[in-house]
């Protein structure tokens, strides 16, 4: 041991006598007085309060210059002007508001207007009760009593006014009340039978109401003063009159001495305090009298000693009164004091609890953060802030302050007091050391401490006092013992004698006298005192954490006590309570009931009954631990805050429990601070029904309003409803928990803190009951539960009637069902087996389609050679060979014609059968088909004769159609007619109808009548024709053909007489038929124009001059590609491909003057090579004939876009081929030879050209080469000019007169009239020659340039040119 050297702090620039000059002036004893400030804003703008008046359910109204508020400790509900007075008037507003008996709320406004609250929660005017009133009377002032109400009128008359009875009498009339002069501005009742009145300028009046008199008060006053008098009665019967003129001063009139006694009450000190101008004057319910001054605060005076308190705005204080100005006083359910002031928050003063002590912890009054509390053995209370020093408080009441913070010195932080055996006060301090206080000298004085480094220590965090005198200080440095101020006794260095951590914070010692220290990072420690020397003594190590946990901040110590169980309590920093079992060393974590989610305790402390106090940052809780009941206390029960701090607790020797907060320290006797026996109520606040207010909806339900309502009714189109609930008591300290359920919807109880709104939609209809229970946070749900039943009654639909209608419909169903049933069984069985037929008829038109176009190629190599063959026979005068040819070429036209009908069918069933109709001769097409027939006819003896109209039938329709119509009907009648039997043709026309009726009968075998409605029908077969091996086909598509044709078909049978077929067609109805259906708008059609050519022998015969032209022939099938070969061999030089692959090679390399190729081949069709050839400007020029079987108008065009001039079906006549070709290469030759011409002859003009010209000549060329390009833009001519378009427009307008797009128009027209003209192209080869995408547009075009149509430009292109 050693003795450690006290010295002042000389070295620090602190010595006792600086420190003793810290000390501020002793005052009188701080009288706490903290308001509570209650922000009120409309639309986030402050607005200014003037009455507040609390009704019995406990509800805080609040008048101001908008209408009147409703508050219920949560929010403000705005009720507006226009709603309480009726009609809103925009000079008027709520003067005050009252309440009358039981709580009914009253507003009275600036001019007169006087409403009351009704049950429903809606004001009505006076006039609904007395009918008149307001226009008879304008109410100045109010004044409540009981059940009545008495009223003032501008014009001095009093009335009195029986709510309950709904009963208005006339009492009395004070004289000289006028509006413009004096007015009765205050009235209070004495004794419930006498009133007392106080006017502006004028005397206070006193009328006895049973007496009928009326008296005047005396009293030395000028009655000219402008003043107005504010009046109370005390509980001694005497009458208080305050003024708002300041020299009036405070008047106390006694009625039992009748005279004015305030000298008597009021020293001449006080009474010279009170000549204030006063705006408001109010008794609360202890007696004690308030009044408010216009500037100079609140005044609270003790009417039994004088004693005059002023409470005023401290802008040190944020809890003292917000302005010194004060309009109105009223007091609370719970007697605390609503203060209104001028502008500002709402101050409410709080009904002190008596058993709760309190001090801010600074002298000014300002609240400070307490962060220890210790009581002396002479009483002094000595209180360690936060950054402001300690504050030491006499038994005498004067208080001191030291080491405050200020301007020129940092204050300092107090973590932890305690005295010595000898009364000296040790306080330990962050960042400024361990201090003394000798009581005796009224000094301070620094103890330095230093560890064996020579570091001294500047954190010292807590001091205790053990058993035996001794104090433990815990620092950073380690712990320190002592056993006086003079006397160390032993110093334990942070990680030796067992220690683990940076610090302790909190040293306890247990019954048996073993101290236990706490370690930051390290837990909990045992001292093992060594009594021989305690320098060597050693700690012990506690824990139940991992190491990983262990060193994890959230698990130390913050404080702790032990009991006389041998259990230690500690607080960690997370905030949990755990206990530590001396005797079997086991740590367990104590979960108390009630305890909130966001519950963080900081202290703990054990009183001398052993129970548990915590303080925490939700109040201060009480933990039994007889019955493991709870009881928290918060700012509701008188306490300062609910946030209180770590190691902030403190038990003196009295047994006095002192808790540190936020605001300062609360310190009481446990066994004296009870929870109030709660008066709290649950109340349902609104209900809203479809978004409504309940009011608005069920209104006969609400006329008690929605707090008494316990049954409610709803239909079942009302069944969203949502109940607003609240727990009402103390409206500044709304802390509530809430559960509600709907029970016999969901029985389970939702759990809510502070959203108090229960939310239903679409509930069924039914029985329920609707609970809301609440709980005042100490793990109980200790506030009665509200319950309202709800019914919510079943649509017409759910009625019993309706259900046992239900019931015969149900058996209904279940009948139409089975019935179902069975029918959807028998449908789908239906759908299976017609699936599967149209599974086999789908794979059968593929098979006919697949198979018509693969014998359209050999049927073109059988009719090849056939030509020729004939040819030859005709000219060898061979008959019999001529015979035999024209059969097999019948033959294989026959075979044609059944490919036709199976694509017809096919295209029948595909819904593409189209008409093309053109305007042919009738006669002429019957005569070439019954021509065909004439060969048979003979050779069967068949006798077939043909009548037709003397006149050309001209008339509409699709030739090849109406060839094979007829063609199958002939060849029926041949098949079916015996030889040496007729057949007859007869043509006629019908006036009437405009029809034209072709017959045809045979004099075969009939057919039976019921077989006759069947042989239309597709596949269908009569006998007869079974034996005949038909297809079943040409009839079903002869008809459909008919149809198309807008004709009639029909058929007469005689098993006798033979059969008569029957058409009819109509002459003009087909002219206007699309000949394109089957294509899109976009692909829309070209009139194909047909041109007939003759073959001329001498054609054929020129041809063998071109042997130095070069044919390429692209064909997959060899034998089609040997039977060309054969026929152009003897006029060009034929080149071979087998595909569009090998074709484009050869075109590349050959540069052969024409193409023909088939479309569909290997590798490459048709169509691409064509694309490719036209791309390359190598080969562009070649032109192209395709071949193919398809024979619809969209392949054909397809075809022409791709580049080709001609588009040939197979099978094809070899003449027209060889024809097509030879004019095509005599076309280009006769080309290439005017070129040559027009190049020698057309002269070379001499002389140099002008810039115009040579600018229109390049235009003219740029244009010419562009000519076919259907994508070419006037705006491409730009970069190949070198000029803008811009330029190139203007100066092409100005050199011609023309737009430039209007010239190459006319450009690409004019070389389209050459073409059809001279190259004898079609006008749809033409179009798209030059450019144009659409035959249609290009003949519109076309027609306006020349004013013709390019049909009729054969041989007139020389008239063109001239244009």
């Amino acid at each position: 041991m050693y003795l450690l050297n006290r010295r002042f702090i000389k070295n620090e620039k602190i010595d006792v006598l600086i420190l003793a000059l810290v000390f501020c002036s002793l005052c009188y004893g701080q009288n706490p007085t903290n308001f509570v400030h209650l922000p009120f804003k409309l639309e986030n703008q402050g607005i200014k309060v003037t009455h507040t008046v609390q009704d019995s359910v406990g509800f805080i109204w609040l008048a101001h210059v908008n209408g009147i508020s409703k508050y219920d400790g949560y929010n403000f509900k705005f009720i507006p002007f226009d709603q309480i007075f009726g009609d809103k008037i925009g000079s008027d507003q709520v003067k005050s508001i009252f309440k009358v008996g039981q709580g009914t709320i009253w507003a009275l406004s600036v001019n007169g207007q006087l409403s009351f609250l009704e049950k429903n929660g809606k004001f009505s005017s006076i006039d609904t009760r007395i009918e008149g009133f307001q226009k008879r009377h304008r109410v100045y002032t109010a004044k409540s009593n009981g059940n009545k109400l008495f009223l003032a009128t501008l014009k001095g008359s009093i009335l009195s006014y029986n709510h309950t009875k709904v009963a208005m009498d006339s009492i009395t009339t004070i004289p000289n009340i006028a509006p413009d002069g004096s007015v009765i501005n205050s009235m209070i009742v004495r004794k419930s039978d006498e009133l007392i009145l106080s006017t502006y300028r004028g005397p206070i009046y006193t009328y006895s109401v049973n007496k009928r008199k009326l008296d005047t008060i005396s009293f030395p006053y000028n009655y000219d003063l402008p003043a107005s008098f504010f009046l109370t009665m005390d509980n001694m019967d005497r009458l208080w009159i305050a003024s708002s003129y300041p020299s009036f001063g405070l008047h106390v009139y006694d009625f039992q001495k009748k005279s004015f006694v305030e000298s008597q009450i009021f020293d001449k000190e006080s009474k010279s305090k009170l000549y204030e101008v006063f705006k408001i004057i109010y008794k609360d319910y202890l007696g004690n009298i308030w009044m408010g001054t216009d500037g100079n605060g609140l005044y609270k005076i003790d009417p039994d000693d004088g004693s005059i308190s002023i409470l005023k705005n401290n802008i040190l204080n944020r809890f003292s009164l917000s302005s010194n100005t004060v309009l109105d006083i009223n007091e609370d359910l719970n007697n605390n004091l609503w203060v209104v002031t001028n502008y500002g928050d709402l101050n409410i003063l709080r009904n002190k609890n008596k058993h709760v002590n309190y001090h801010s912890g600074s002298i000014n009054e300002k609240p400070t953060r307490v962060l220890s509390s210790f009581r002396a053995k002479d009483g002094t209370l000595w209180i360690g802030t936060d950054g402001e020093g300690i504050t030491k408080i006499s038994p005498n009441g004067a208080e001191e302050q030291f080491f405050e913070n200020s301007d020129s010195n940092k204050g300092y932080y107090i973590h932890s007091i305690n005295q010595d055996r000898e009364g000296n006060i040790w306080i330990g301090t962050y960042q400024n050391g361990l201090i003394l206080f000798n009581p005796r000298s009224n000094s301070f004085s620094k103890i330095r401490l230093r560890n064996s480094k020579k570091n001294e220590v500047s954190d010292v965090r807590f001091i205790f006092k053990d058993s035996k005198d001794r104090l433990w200080v815990t620092t950073d440095l380690g712990i320190y013992l002592f056993s006086g101020r003079d006397t160390m006794l032993a110093h334990f260095e942070n990680g030796t004698s067992g220690l683990v951590g940076p610090i302790s914070q909190s040293v306890v010692e247990d019954s048996l006298g073993t101290i236990w220290l706490a370690y930051n990072r390290g837990g909990l420690f045992r001292f093992d005192e060594d009594m021989e020397n305690i320098t060597e003594s050693q700690f012990t190590r506690f824990t139940d954490l991992e190491n990983e946990h262990i060193t994890n901040k959230k698990y130390d110590i913050w404080s702790m006590s032990a009991d006389r169980d041998d259990t230690i309590w500690m607080v960690l920093v997370n905030g949990d309570l755990t206990q530590f079992n001396i005797a079997d060393q086991e740590f367990h974590r104590v979960k108390m009931n009630g305890t909130y989610d966001n519950t963080i305790f900081r202290s703990v402390v054990l009183d001398n009954e052993e129970n548990v106090w915590l303080a925490s940052t939700n109040g201060i809780w009480k933990y039994d631990l007889k019955d493991s009941t709870t009881t928290v206390f918060q700012k509701s029960d008188g306490i300062q805050d609910n946030t209180f701090m770590q190691r902030s607790v403190h038990k003196d020797d009295n047994g006095n429990l002192y808790f540190g907060g936020l605001n300062g320290v609360n310190y009481f006797f446990p066994e004296q601070l009870q929870k109030d026996s709660t008066g709290v109520k649950i109340l349902i606040e609104d209900i809203d029904i479809l978004n409504q207010p309940a009011i608005s909806v069920i209104p006969k339900q609400i006329t008690e309003g929605v707090e008494k309502l316990k049954h409610l009714e709803l239909n079942y189109d009302q069944s969203s409803f949502a109940f607003r609930f609240l727990a009402l008591d103390n409206v500044l300290f709304p802390n509530f928990n809430y559960a509600y359920r709907l029970k016999g919807f969901n029985d389970k109880w939702i759990v809510t803190d502070q959203e108090r709104l229960a939310t239903y939609t679409n509930i069924p209809p039914g029985q329920y009951i609707f609970e809301v229970k609440a709980s005042s946070g100490n793990g109980q749900w200790d506030i009665e539960p509200k319950s309202v039943t709800i019914h919510i009654l079943q649509p017409f639909w759910k009625t019993p009637l309706a259900k046992m209608f239900y019931v015969l419909l149900a058996f209904g169903l279940i009948y139409g069902i089975v019935i179902w049933i069975r029918l959807r069984n028998k449908v789908i069985a239906d759908q299976l087996k017609h699936r599967h037929e149209r599974e086999l008829y789908a794979l059968k038109m593929d098979f006919f389609a697949k198979m018509s176009h693969e014998i359209q190629t050999p049927l073109t190599l059988i009719l090849i050679p056939l030509e020729n063959m004939l040819d030859r026979a005709l000219k060898s005068g061979n008959l019999l060979l001529q015979q035999r040819l024209r059969s097999i070429s019948n033959n294989a036209n026959r075979l044609s014609r059944i490919v036709f009908e199976l694509t017809s069918l096919r295209d029948k069933e595909l819904e593409r059968l189209v008409l093309r109709p053109s305007e042919n001769n009738l006669t002429e097409d019957l005569k070439a088909i019954t021509e065909s027939f004439m060969e048979q006819a003979k050779f069967k003896g068949i006798h077939f004769k043909c009548s037709y109209p003397d006149v050309k039938l001209k008339m509409w329709y699709d030739k090849d159609k109406i060839e094979h119509i007829f063609f199958n009907l002939l060849s029926n009648a041949f098949k079916f007619t015996p030889k040496g039997g007729y057949i007859i043709l007869d043509a006629i026309i019908e006036d009437w109808e405009r029809n034209v009726k072709i017959s045809i009968t045979d004099s075969g075998p009939g057919i039976p009548k019921e077989e006759l409605e069947h042989i239309f029908q597709l596949f269908y077969q009569a006998d007869s024709g079974k034996q005949k091996m038909g297809t079943g086909i040409g009839l079903a598509l002869t008809k459909e053909l008919v149809d198309l044709h807008h004709g009639k078909i029909d058929v007469k049978s005689d098993p006798v007489k033979g059969t008569c077929f029957s058409v009819s067609f109509p002459i003009d109805k087909n002219k206007n038929e699309s000949v394109e259906k089957e294509l899109t708008l976009e692909e829309a059609i070209m009139e194909v124009e047909e041109v007939e050519y003759e073959l001329k022998e001498e054609i054929i015969g020129t041809s063998s001059a071109k042997l130095g032209k070069t044919i390429l022939v692209v064909e997959d099938n060899y034998e089609l590609q040997i039977s060309l070969k054969d026929i152009f061999n003897d006029y060009y030089n034929v080149l071979l491909a087998e595909n569009g692959e090998e074709g484009y090679a050869l075109a590349l390399e050959h540069n052969p003057d024409l193409i023909i190729s088939d479309i569909m081949m290997p590798k490459l069709d048709g169509m691409e090579m064509s694309k490719m050839l036209q791309k390359n400007e190598l080969t562009t020029h070649i032109p192209i004939i395709l071949l193919t079987a398809k024979k619809a108008a969209k392949n054909k065009i397809l075809g022409l876009r791709a580049g080709a001039v001609e588009y040939i079906n197979k099978p094809f006549n070899i003449n027209e081929l060889v024809l097509k070709v030879n004019n095509i290469i005599t076309r280009s030759d006769r080309l290439i030879m005017k070129y040559k011409n027009d190049l020698i002859t057309t002269p070379q003009n001499g002389g140099s050209r002008s810039q115009d010209e040579v600018f229109l000549e390049n235009l003219v060329r740029l244009v010419e080469n562009q000519i076919s390009n259907p994508d070419f833009k006037t705006e491409d001519l730009a970069q190949d000019l070198n000029m803008s378009y811009s330029a190139i427009y203007r100066k092409f307008q100005g050199l011609t007169g023309k737009k430039i797009v209007d010239f190459v128009r006319t450009m690409r027209l004019k070389k389209a009239a050459v073409l059809i003209s001279d190259c004898n192209y079609s006008v749809s080869e033409a179009a798209f020659l030059v450019g144009f995408n659409d035959p249609k547009y290009f003949s519109k075009c076309f027609k306006k340039e020349f004013g013709k149509s390019p049909r009729k430009l054969k041989g007139k292109v020389d008239h063109i040119r001239g244009i």
